[in-house]
């Protein structure tokens, strides 16, 4: 059918017509597309993460605007600002308390670790004005990933698995993680209900107004989710291969600009380097793998083919950003300043929030975590790729073991 979309012959399997897509234009078409929904089939394991309660990521129709609406007031303008203020407090502490000494000492550490702890603090903080622990978000962490591992993953070799899943140890496993991850919740939502003076937090009140006790962990998780896109964002920039950490040139060119104009309008958030940076990492790695659809009527392939409704239609963002029709022959080259001047079709394929109704809910304070976590680091230290690791695919695309090492930059 073309170069970037397939149809292939796996009916038997998957129940209906499967393409995968990999072209810009068709992939935005099919996810504004207000009669198309997601596919239960796929996203349905997605529930048992919260054992059980139909998830906002595994919905549609009215349950789904019920959910999203009832998130949505969390990441206002207001709450975004006042987040974002707490994970600059954060950024800086952790600066100073840990990456400073670790620069001096000449060690490496785990990129991914470190942004996910950050993250978890601030989300922590910000929604329950509760600092959690090393010790609790290490075993967050580790439970959140033995859940994600068997729903996501395990669950869809085969549904004879559910039949005797009290038989096998990954089941049993998975029991007490989804536990004491319930068990974090309830404690969350307790201590926010004993402080004297608590923030008008739209997400906690919510919470606290609901008996549902798995619906209170799954809208948790969604809120901890968005937080993540900023830690595996931040991850991915420039930590691999590929990045600002890897191209001496650009990582300096970035600290320049962003000393130079630290003191003065506009802020460093603001200038055309970082966002051009920000934008440019995405592309290249972005947070979401793939996204799937059920299509809610016909679409033409630019060469003319039909894909009828109802067909399951998966989606490579990899694919998609990386186009060289689009992006050129040094499509897979970190480049930020393509982005100086973009065309319409770039920015078409950029689409690392997913596009249409059911796209990320909490895009906006992970883009503005970004804009002012990474002008904190990269104007105060060099960072080195000790160890590229390898990129892990669970609910989110990110750097496993990951090393780099911080070297204190002199400030002009």
């Amino acid at each position: 059918m073309g170069t970037t979309v397939f149809r292939l012959p796996l009916d038997v399997f998957v129940g209906t017509k499967l393409f995968v897509i990999g072209d810009a234009k068709l992939t935005r078409a099919i996810l504004t597309d207000k009669g198309t929904t997601k596919p239960m089939n796929m996203y349905e394991n997605f529930n048992n993460m919260a054992n059980g309660a139909i998830s906002l990521f595994a919905s549609n129709g009215s349950y789904w605007h019920a959910r999203r609406k009832a998130i949505a007031p969390a990441f206002s303008s207001q709450h975004v600002q006042r987040m974002n203020a707490i994970a600059i407090a954060n950024c800086d502490e952790w600066l100073e308390t840990k990456l400073k000494p670790l620069a001096k000492e000449g060690k490496s550490f785990d990129a991914e670790r470190e942004m996910i702890d950050l993250m978890l603090s601030t989300i922590s903080e910000s929604a329950f004005q509760y600092k959690m622990s090393p010790t609790e978000m290490d075993a967050f962490k580790e439970d959140l990933a033995t859940v994600a591992n068997y729903n996501l993953l395990k669950t869809s070799l085969g549904r004879w698995r559910m039949a005797i899943s009290w038989l096998l140890t990954d089941r049993q496993a998975y029991g007490k993680a989804a536990t004491r991850i319930q068990a974090l919740c309830y404690k969350l939502i307790a201590i926010y209900k004993q402080l004297e003076n608590p923030t008008k937090e739209p997400l906690s009140n919510s919470l606290c107004a609901t008996r549902h006790t798995t619906m209170m962990q799954n809208e948790l998780l969604t809120q901890m989710d968005s937080h993540g896109h900023t830690a595996c964002c931040c991850d991915h920039i420039g930590m691999g291969t590929d990045g600002p950490c890897s191209t001496p040139t650009a990582s300096g060119r970035l600290r320049r600009s962003i000393q130079q104009d630290d003191l003065q309008p506009p802020p460093p958030h603001q200038l055309e380097s970082v966002h051009q940076t920000i934008r440019e990492s995405m592309r290249l790695h972005p947070v979401v793998a793939v996204s799937a659809r059920s299509t809610g009527k016909d679409f033409i392939t630019k060469q003319g083919k039909l894909i009828p409704a109802g067909s399951l239609a998966v989606m490579s963002y990899f694919v998609v950003m990386r186009d060289q029709s689009i992006f050129a022959e040094e499509a897979d080259e970190f480049k930020p300043a393509r982005w100086e001047n973009p065309t319409k079709d770039m920015t078409c394929a950029f689409m690392p929030f997913g596009a249409g109704q059911q796209n990320c809910v909490g895009q906006k304070l992970a883009s503005v975590e970004l804009h002012c976590i990474l002008p904190r680091i990269i104007s105060q230290f060099e960072l080195i790729v000790d160890d590229p690791g390898r990129p892990k695919y669970v609910l989110v695309v990110s750097p496993a073991n990951c090393l780099l090492k911080a070297k204190l930059v002199a400030h002009p």
